[in-house]
Order: C-alpha cells, then sequence, then structure tokens
C-alpha cells in the first residue's frame, strides 16, 4: 500500500468515526433528498441508512448537490471539545515593556444547543535580543450561539483569567488578572462535522503588577475536536 492510499484510509475512518452519530440530510443533483445517518464514505461514493426504512442507499459522490447535519440541536455525542487556540496579535503589558503570545490548550464544554463553558491553558516563552521571559495564562470563557446556519456557528462571549509574568534577567516576578469580551464563527467540516476552526476577534484587558494594563483588539484561532 503506497502513503497516499494509507493516508486516503486514515482519513475515510476519521470520516466514519466523526459522522457515526449524526444525522445527515444528502441533496442530490436529482433533486432527491435522502435523510439518514452515513454508515461509510470513500472517494467514490458514501453509503446512507435511511431514516424511513429503506435500509442502506450508497449514493455516488458526483451525483451530490451538498451535505447538512443536523445542528437543530447539538448531538450529545459531540458536547466536549479539545483543541489548540492560538492569539494572532501578542498582548503587551506597555510598563513592563512585554509582549507575550497565547499558544493554549482548550477545553470546551457545551451545556446545550447555544451555551457554552470554556478553559484556556496557555504558556509562553522568549528569548534573545534581550529577552528572557516566561508567561503563564488561565483562562475561563463563556459563550453564547446567537445564530446557526447549516454548519457555521456565530457566537458572542466573555472571559476572566490570571497571567503570571516572569523576566529573570530583569527580576520581574509579576501576576495579574485579565479580562475579555470577543466575537467569534466557528465552522464545522462537511465530512467531518466533530472537527471545527474557529475565527474570534475581541477586546483584552490586563492589569499586571502595579499600575500596570493594557487593552487591545486581539483576533485568535482555534481548531478543535469534539468528543
Amino acid at each position: 500500500m503506497t502513503m497516499k492510499h494509507r493516508w486516503f484510509w486514515i482519513a475515510a475512518i476519521l470520516i466514519l468515526w466523526a459522522t457515526s452519530a449524526l444525522g445527515e440530510t444528502i441533496f442530490l443533483k436529482t433533486g432527491e433528498v435522502i435523510k439518514g445517518k452515513i454508515v461509510r464514505a470513500d472517494q467514490n461514493a458514501i453509503s446512507i441508512e435511511s431514516d424511513k426504512g429503506f435500509g442502506v442507499i450508497q449514493v455516488k459522490r458526483e451525483d451530490i448537490i451538498t451535505i447538512e447535519f443536523d445542528q437543530n440541536e447539538r448531538d450529545i455525542s459531540r458536547f466536549f471539545g479539545l483543541g489548540y487556540f492560538h492569539r494572532i496579535v501578542p498582548l503587551r503589558i506597555d510598563s513592563l515593556g512585554l509582549t507575550f503570545g497565547i499558544d493554549a490548550i482548550s477545553l470546551k464544554m457545551w451545556f446545550s444547543s447555544k451555551r457554552a463553558a470554556e478553559i484556556l491553558f496557555g504558556y509562553y516563552t522568549a528569548s534573545g535580543s534581550g529577552k528572557n521571559y516566561d508567561a503563564l495564562y488561565l483562562e475561563g470563557r463563556y459563550t453564547q450561539v446567537f445564530s446557526r446556519r447549516a454548519k457555521l456557528d456565530m457566537y458572542w462571549g466573555f472571559g476572566a483569567g490570571i497571567v503570571d509574568i516572569t523576566d529573570d534577567s530583569r527580576g520581574i516576578s509579576e501576576s495579574g488578572t485579565t479580562l475579555e469580551a470577543f466575537l467569534g464563527a466557528e465552522s464545522f467540516f462537511t465530512a467531518m462535522p466533530n472537527l471545527s476552526i474557529s475565527t474570534e476577534i475581541g477586546i483584552n484587558i490586563q492589569e499586571v503588577g502595579s499600575n500596570t494594563s493594557s487593552t487591545i483588539i486581539a483576533p485568535a484561532l482555534v481548531v478543535r475536536y469534539y468528543f
């Protein structure tokens, strides 16, 4: 088996795993609509178990216009998400002369189809050019979906956390708080609805040390997989 074929079958297995607990609607070029659960998928065809009792129906990919996944209510099998959070623009603490990025682990849990809580745990280190410091970041966040269209969630939210800055070269060791408000969009993949990519833009305020604060607009990118 070639490397190309090996990766294809790995992807096919992931697709089946991701879609096994969901309801799907397949729209065909003929105008027909098939509702059910996808039980098999490869590069040529998709097999769907009809919810009308017609058994398993095989459909060629070339005959499919689109596939929609039932998102009127978030499926219980996708209530917990694990992901990677990256804040694109570093946060700045002006009075300390420090900037720090956020590369964090995201743990997200949905309590309903529209409300979720999230924990971010991040770490950042920098050295060279006179800089040698570490930053630890822990934040709790609340998310509220205000619009859902097919595979796209639009949401707003807010968060609060703590940040710890250590700069051994200058003898700085400060801790403080961070507050954030944000807007975002989370998009789920058609073939792998448990996998999502989110983009956010928000306002972040830090209070670190004595009389130090910074407010910036901070875009972020998040990749998650839901279990």
